[in-house]
């Protein structure tokens, strides 16, 4: 699924471009209403990628912005899934915090769209945890997609953990998708890269205790140390901070349920560097490591501001799908906020404004909770959100989604951070 929010007061104008492995393109055009967002599920509505790998353009004409997401789901079940916000476009480099294969367990895909009419020649840099760079060069051809996997890849990669710099002749999209689990791919997590490290990250999702496992994956992709100052914000109490070196050319892994004082805590996650580095955040539930069999994962946002697009939202439906807004507050001071909902049949968007968010602090919003409105469809209703600070105080904003198939609770579950609108 394709899910994009409109978050003007005037209907936008969309064009979508689909990609396939063969190098061939699929046009999708249509008119986005004022505020209301939209699911185009890929397979019903462009029947020729009804089995396909794809990669996606999203374009406004208009000019005006577009919240733009896309949702992966396993099977017809549902019994996992993943989504991944889009990019502003193709670049030359791209860096990703987090990797792990681990062959038959664990496998990292890293996943290639060239729209150009050229051939793009790709540089692929895995920087190890505990060891020394691995490189190798690959093909992508004119407008069409390409997927490597690290087990597949020369090198020493399998056992390891690794972030990854991506290069490239001309400016391509890149993603990084994990599977893991058996039976086969019970779980995984995917992120779109950055197009360049930051000395400051912010993480509003986090959940330690017996059903969540998180880490906090940096990856320094520079030539010198970088030193790194982690702080934990939770939502009633002050924030836990500690620190690492990350070396150069190299990851290192974060546990957070390790943290002295985060046995059984909502936390968010701001990672401050003296260099520029990359932070990505995954969860795994349930339980420990031979148990889990979901898991999601997102970069961190560089920098905060005081309104927020996010365009998937579910609640309801057979899966019984579970939404909430994650949202971190790493300033000195206290702030309202407004929480729209962008709904995908015509009705009006819900606002809610009873939500405060406390200085240095996490907060944990269940929007099915927020979702009171007399015509609401409570058997099932897809939204986007706006999340506006009303006090002016920079913060940062992230969904998690969970449903559950199979008799087995939260089977499924993926994240994203939002997209800054101001």
């Amino acid at each position: 699924d394709i899910v994009i929010a409109n978050p003007n007061s005037e209907s936008v104008p969309v064009v979508m471009t689909f990609l396939d492995a063969a190098g061939n393109t699929h046009p999708l055009n249509f008119t986005l209403a004022a505020r209301q967002s939209r699911t185009v599920a890929v397979e019903s509505e462009v029947p020729a990628l009804a089995s396909a790998d794809v990669s996606t353009i999203v374009t406004s004409p208009s000019g005006l912005p577009l919240v733009v997401e896309r949702s992966l789901f396993w099977d017809a079940t549902y019994y996992g899934g993943h989504t991944g916000n889009a990019v502003d476009g193709p670049k030359t480099t791209w860096y990703f915090g987090e990797g792990f294969q681990s062959t038959p367990v664990f496998d990292t895909f890293i996943l290639l769209a060239n729209a150009n009419p050229v051939p793009a020649t790709v540089t692929l840099t895995f920087l190890r945890q505990g060891g020394t760079p691995v490189t190798i060069t690959k093909d992508v051809g004119a407008t069409s997609r390409a997927n490597f996997w690290a087990a597949e890849l020369p090198g020493e990669l399998n056992g390891r953990s690794f972030s990854t710099v991506v290069t490239s002749t001309i400016p391509i999209i890149a993603e990084r998708a994990m599977y893991f689990g058996t039976p086969f791919f019970s779980g995984g997590h995917e992120s779109a890269g950055v197009s360049a490290p930051a000395t400051n990250w912010f993480h509003p999702e986090g959940r330690t205790g017996p059903f969540f496992d998180t880490y906090i994956l940096i990856g320094n992709p520079g030539a010198t140390d970088a030193h790194v100052t982690v702080r934990f914000l939770r939502a009633n109490d002050s924030p836990i901070t500690t620190t690492l070196t990350v070396g150069a050319q190299s990851r290192e892994t974060v546990y957070v349920d390790a943290i002295p004082g985060l046995p059984d805590n909502d936390v968010s996650t701001e990672v401050t560097s003296d260099v520029p580095v990359i932070s990505e955040r995954a969860m795994y539930w349930p339980g420990d490591y031979a148990q889990w069999y979901e898991a999601h994962n997102s970069f961190g946002v560089t920098t905060t501001g005081v309104a927020w697009g996010l365009a998937e939202g579910r609640f309801g439906f057979a899966q019984g799908f579970e939404t909430y807004i994650l949202l971190t507050n790493p300033t000195s001071t206290p702030t309202r906020l407004r929480v729209t909902f962008l709904r995908q049949d015509g009705r009006p968007a819900i606002i809610d404004e009873t939500q405060v968010l406390g200085a240095n602090s996490r907060a944990n919003v269940d929007m099915s909770a927020l979702l009171t409105s007399p015509d609401y469809n409570a058997s099932g209703e897809r939204f986007g959100t706006i999340i506006e600070s009303l006090d002016n105080v920079g913060i940062a904003v992230e969904r998690a989604l969970y449903f559950s198939t199979g008799g087995v609770f939260w089977s499924g579950g993926t994240n994203a951070t939002a997209v800054k609108i101001r």
